[in-house]
């Protein structure tokens, strides 16, 4: 036990010692120093074993005479001088423990101050003065084998307040950045003296002076981003006369006061016109006394007494003055900033700044009043909208931004849609839309509606979004109606969505010659339920390919027997299909043109990678963060298109590459200049007039399929003028052409005294929903399930079936047309 206890020891020695050697690797003089360090520690380490220390003590590695060196990250770590092994565990005194370090050093300690580091903080030292002190180092390196101790020569620093020597300084080591800022924002204003030390007992985390001339500055550097709290709190109370404006404001006030002295509060008298309080500690006189008085409006400090008695120690895990309110007061501008900031982050960041150990449930409840607070400024942001609305007009012009709210000025829409959106997509993508709606996890109630695009290399383009109250055919109809005025109308596009809200009947309403292809995905989903609890597994997949199988084939009679497979297993589900207007989900009936885009899934995913990045996101927030994603997106396809040297997009040329290999051997008919005869395990017929083929995947998909190409190889022609014009890298870089100019905050626009100003309140809050996005229930055929049990007709021998009636196979081949089944 012994040897594995030492092994591990002389690991994490080594381990201490690999920064040095980055440190030292830069001239050999130095290299020198470092071999000689590697000697003297390997020696010390050989002593460490030969003494046969007991494993229960942790041993202090006293180190004297060298200097600290910053890294990269501001920590630091000791460089050069001696080194020193001393056993040291709860029960020694501090001046058993100096009276070892003496003897090994053989100087006086006295003039020396006594340092360490926190397990978790390398970048602030703590100072050891008494026998508290070192029963924390102690308690702080539980579990470690060794602690690093510091010996630094210098004047210790110690807090002054105006005529009072206050000894609250001892609670340091339990939020040891506290005081290193103090001494830092001393040192940093008082850099040309140092104070003499007036209490040898406290605990004080300093600055050391002539031995390592770069410690202060590190230090300085590495907490500075703590001096405006710190300072705070150092300055909240100041004495008699001091006013506030409630008694709220003073009890707060005194919270984080006593919090920042490490002492704990007693109120003698609490009311809205007197506060009176005590430190609890039996027989300290620290006192302090404010109240209103009589003509003013305002609560002022009457009487302190700034003098502590007692020793301060308010135990390890927590503070009774660290209460919600108060955690809420320290994380409110990062819960502003970083809506995802955990309890669990929270309490390591208290833990580490003010030394208060908290637990999670408490931490939670502070997080949650914060958010709270917050409510009442998301609030506010509703009134900045038409400001917002008028800086994307004025520095993006052409986009189409409308604001509409109810009849009590409250928010209902926000569209927006801009200008290089909207080029974009007019000049470089398919005439292809995709519809999502996305919710927003907010306490005031939000919905996303988007509508997106498709580009050269099959990559999502957002072409306009809005936000609104709910999702709802109503909005979705006026969405509809803001994108139709946005998008030019001298192209039929195909719309891809779900059936959900209203679609089904808002698009044909609002854009009448367009096509509206279902979600494949979402009627998959559909389709598993009918499937639910009647079969096996096996069965279920078969059927689901069956479906899909469905959905993709180009020709009807493929379409036929697929529905025939699925009647032959159960009639009520090929009876479901039949009724699920397939005409707006298969290939073979589908008159639009997907480009095999079946699914608006694809589109959802990519905005809720944007959104669920930052979640509880304010109104403002949602806007900026589809802003700068799509600002960000376009400058980075188009840098990445400035490369490419093909015809078509990357991914398309590959594909018509292996259109080509294949089409080879193929045997080519000519009929006339424009009509051709392809053969392969089907008689296929090819019009390169009309760049059309009997197996429908040249209309499907936008390129030659490989009847085409074995055409237009034969012929002569140039592979490349038959293929979309949405599908070569001209349209692709036409869609990222244009770019979306920054919106500057807090400029306001021009304002036109003609139009009335528009005033916009938040919504009404909703009281109370689950977690998570609603469960939303898609629109689905009504399919009357009837019991396949045989009865018998009353006064006839012979049986009938109650639901379904037989009919030959063949008919349904032979038609051509799917034959209803009820």
């Amino acid at each position: 036990m012994m040897k594995m206890k030492m092994g591990k020891m002389r690991h994490d020695r080594f381990n201490a010692l690999l920064p040095l050697s980055l440190y030292f690797q830069k001239s050999p003089s130095e290299a020198r120093v470092f071999a000689t360090l590697i000697s003297y520690f390997s020696n010390l380490r050989a002593s460490i074993l030969a003494a046969g220390m007991p494993s229960s003590k942790p041993v202090a590695i006293c180190q004297f005479g060298g200097v600290f060196v910053p890294n990269d990250d501001g920590s630091m770590f000791y460089s050069g001088g001696e080194a020193h092994a001393i056993p040291v565990d709860r029960s020694m005194t501090f001046d058993e423990f100096k009276s070892d370090l003496a003897d090994n050093l053989n100087c006086d300690i006295s003039t020396l101050s006594i340092k360490y580091f926190l397990p978790t903080n390398r970048r602030t030292l703590i100072t050891i003065s008494n026998d508290k002190g070192l029963q924390r180092m102690v308690d702080f390196h539980e579990g470690s084998d060794t602690i690093d101790v510091y010996i630094l020569p210098g004047e210790v620093v110690t807090p002054i307040t105006p005529n009072k020597v206050d000894p609250r300084s001892k609670r340091t080591e339990t939020r040891p950045t506290i005081k290193a800022t103090r001494a830092i924002a001393r040192a940093a204003t008082r850099s040309s003296a140092r104070l003499k030390s007036k209490n040898t007992d406290a605990d004080l985390i300093t600055t050391s002076v002539g031995t390592a001339p770069a410690f202060s500055d590190v230090v300085q550097t590495s907490s500075a981003e703590q001096l405006g709290a710190i300072s705070t709190y150092d300055s909240v109370i100041t004495g008699v006369g001091q006013e506030f404006h409630s008694a709220r404001e003073f009890r707060f006030a005194l919270r984080k006061y006593a919090i920042a002295k490490g002492f704990v509060l007693q109120y003698l008298k609490n009311d809205s016109v007197r506060v009176t309080v005590k430190c609890k500690a039996d027989g300290c006189p620290w006192r302090v006394h404010a109240s209103r008085l009589p003509k003013m409006q305002k609560f002022t400090l009457r009487k302190i007494n700034d003098e502590h008695t007692c020793s301060g120690d308010v135990g390890k895990d927590g503070h009774p003055q660290a209460t919600e309110f108060w955690i809420a007061s320290v994380v409110k501008d990062k819960l502003r900033d970083n809506p995802q900031y955990k309890p669990r982050e929270i309490a390591n960041d208290i833990l580490r700044d003010y030394g208060i150990k908290l637990k999670y449930q408490k931490v939670w409840r502070g997080r949650e009043v914060a958010m709270e607070q917050l409510q009442a400024l998301r609030a506010d942001l509703y009134s900045q909208l038409p400001s917002l609305c008028g800086r994307i007009r004025e520095t993006n012009p052409g986009s189409n931004v409308t604001l509409a709210t109810t009849d009590e000025s409250r928010f209902h829409h926000l569209f927006i849609s801009f200008h290089a959106s909207i080029y974009g997509f007019e000049n470089g993508c398919r005439p292809l839309l995709f519809l999502n709606g996305m919710s927003l996890r907010d306490k005031y109630p939000g919905t996303l509606l988007a509508a997106s695009s498709v580009d050269g290399e099959d990559g999502i383009f957002p072409v306009a979004f809005a936000i609104v109250d709910d999702e709802t055919y109503d909005n979705w109809h006026w969405f509809l109606t803001e994108l139709k005025s946005s998008v030019s109308a001298n192209r039929a596009i195909t719309f891809v969505s779900d059936r959900i809200n209203g679609l089904e009947e808002a698009v044909p309403k609002v854009f009448r010659d367009s096509y509206h292809g279902f979600s494949l995905n979402h009627l998959i989903e559909d389709y598993k339920r009918q499937l639910t609890g009647l079969y096996s597994q096996p069965v279920k997949e078969a059927m689901i390919e069956e479906f899909k199988r469905a959905a993709h084939t180009c020709r009807i009679p493929d379409f036929n027997v697929c529905i025939h497979t699925m009647r032959n297993v159960s009639h009520d589900v090929a009876a479901w299909v039949l009724s699920s207007k397939y005409e707006q989900w298969s290939n073979a009936f589908f008159k639009g043109e997907r480009y095999n885009c079946y699914s608006s899934d694809v589109a959802e995913s990519f905005y809720c990678s944007w959104i669920r990045e930052a979640d509880n996101l304010t109104i403002l927030q949602v806007v900026d963060m589809v802003l700068c994603k799509t600002m960000e997106m376009i400058c980075t396809r188009r840098e990445a298109s400035s490369t490419w040297s093909t015809t078509l997009a990357p991914s398309h040329e590959e594909k018509l590459q292996v259109e080509i290999f294949n089409s080879r051997g193929l045997n080519v008919l000519i009929s006339s200049e424009t009509v051709f005869e392809v053969r392969d395990n089907l008689v296929n017929i090819v019009n390169i007039e009309t760049w059309d083929c009997t197996c429908r995947q040249w209309k499907i998909s936008g390129l030659p399929c490989i009847h085409a190409v074995a055409v237009l190889d034969r012929t002569g022609r140039n592979i490349y003028d038959f293929c979309s014009r949405y599908l070569t890298v001209d349209s692709y870089r036409a869609t990222y052409s244009e770019s979306i100019n920054p919106i500057a905050t807090g400029e306001k626009p021009a304002c036109d005294e003609s139009t009335p100003a528009v005033i916009c309140k938040p919504p009404l809050r909703r009281l109370s929903r689950p977690p998570g996005r609603p469960r939303q229930k898609r629109a689905e055929a009504q399919v009357v399930r009837k019991s396949l049990k045989p009865r018998y007709c009353i006064g006839i021998e012979e049986f009938t079936w109650n639901t379904h009636k037989f009919f030959d196979s063949t008919w349904l081949i032979a038609y051509g047309t799917p034959v209803e089944l009820f």
